[in-house]
């Protein structure tokens, strides 16, 4: 919550003052406006982490000001405040991308509800983005260091192939990187945004590499109690890595030749490949 920034509009100034007083005592940097105008003029100074916005100002239309906010700021989460008579357009500022509302008088416990719900989300969003982030920077073509000719053709490989959407065969032996060589890959497709999946072949007892490969349907064997995605699945829009896929029981090859030639999996016990 450090340094959060809140953003409120409204004309009415005894509202402005209990919510500035409320916000600020629970650690929120908050900026009160009393119109749109100087609404645009604080957000295009900083920028701010939620918006509390009242739908009837003297100077502005709360539904344009909310565009034009989002205009300076596209994620900014913004809360509207309406009466009852009103609500309709408050329904209509959430289908234009408002966070959600409040009629007046609204309920505290319901107005901080709301915040640390979209403040939480955007905690999160962030977070995953600097991991995003790091996770790039760590394996970016530009960061890896190699210093033979056949680490650097090796590379150049590497650049060419993570453009495109195929499978790769990655060998070498234990501990020379070939996991490392996947991340690689990964991170500089256009899949860097979905999930990379490292599997160990050698790690899942035979018994069960089948489903938890390929998945399984409810029912299909004692203990299968609902439907569950396999690791293929639960890798789709993003990378797979089969680690010691030697290792891998030969009566599954057969299966796991197909996934990868037709592009789809047959779950255990079931009918109709997904």
């Amino acid at each position: 919550m450090a340094d959060e920034r809140i953003l409120i509009v409204d004309d009415d100034p005894s509202l402005l003052t209990l919510l500035k007083m409320r916000l600020h005592s629970m650690g929120f940097v908050v900026t009160a406006c009393g119109s749109g105008g100087d609404a645009l003029s604080r957000i295009q100074e900083d920028p701010y982490d939620f918006a509390i916005l009242d739908l009837r100002l003297p100077d502005a239309d709360g539904l344009d000001l909310m565009d034009e906010l989002h205009q300076h700021q596209t994620n900014l989460p913004i809360l509207i405040l309406t009466a009852h008579g009103c609500i309709p357009n408050a329904v209509e500022a959430m289908k234009k991308g408002a966070y959600g509302y409040l009629t007046k008088p609204f309920d505290d416990k319901e107005l901080l509800e709301s915040i640390d719900k979209a403040l939480t989300t955007k905690r999160m969003s962030q977070e995953i983005h600097r991991l995003q982030l790091l996770v790039n920077e760590l394996y970016g073509l530009e960061n890896v260091v190699a210093r033979s000719p056949e680490m650097h053709t090796v590379l150049k490989q590497v650049a060419q192939v993570a453009k495109t959407d195929t499978t790769v065969c990655i060998s070498g032996e234990t501990g020379t990187g070939k996991e490392v060589i996947a991340r690689v890959l990964h991170c500089n497709s256009p899949r860097a945004s979905k999930p990379f999946m490292a599997v160990n072949c050698a790690a899942i007892p035979e018994t069960l590499f089948e489903s938890e490969l390929f998945g399984h349907m409810k029912g299909s064997f004692t203990g299968a109690h609902q439907n569950k995605r396999g690791l293929i699945q639960s890798a789709d829009k993003g990378t797979l890595f089969l680690d010691e896929i030697g290792e891998m029981p030969l009566s599954l090859q057969g299966k796991l030749l197909r996934a990868i030639q037709n592009r789809e999996v047959l779950p255990v016990g079931g009918q109709v490949p997904m």
